[in-house]
């Protein structure tokens, strides 16, 4: 999970200010998870789905930049590779 949001971090698609994941209600290992890496629910759902949120700018201070030699992750490649 913390490689998923270091690249989401890195802003691979132009700026966001928050990742905001869903999951079904009567499954706890993604609450857990996301919780753990501070993901808060607001009450929003998707469908019959529960929304989480979570910042990826801290307050009064400008999103990360990516390292100038940056490609793309072992994370964005695995992902780019499964059928």
């Amino acid at each position: 999970m913390q490689a998923a949001l270091d690249y989401i971090r890195s802003f691979p698609c132009g700026r966001a200010d928050l990742c905001r994941p869903s999951y079904e209600p009567e499954n706890g290992a993604p609450r857990a998870l996301y919780r753990s890496f501070g993901f808060r629910e607001k009450g929003e759902t998707d469908g019959e789905e529960i929304v989480a949120g979570l910042p990826l700018r801290q307050a009064g201070k400008p999103a990360p930049r990516p390292p100038a030699d940056f490609r793309y992750s072992s994370l964005h490649n695995a992902l780019r590779t499964r059928p």
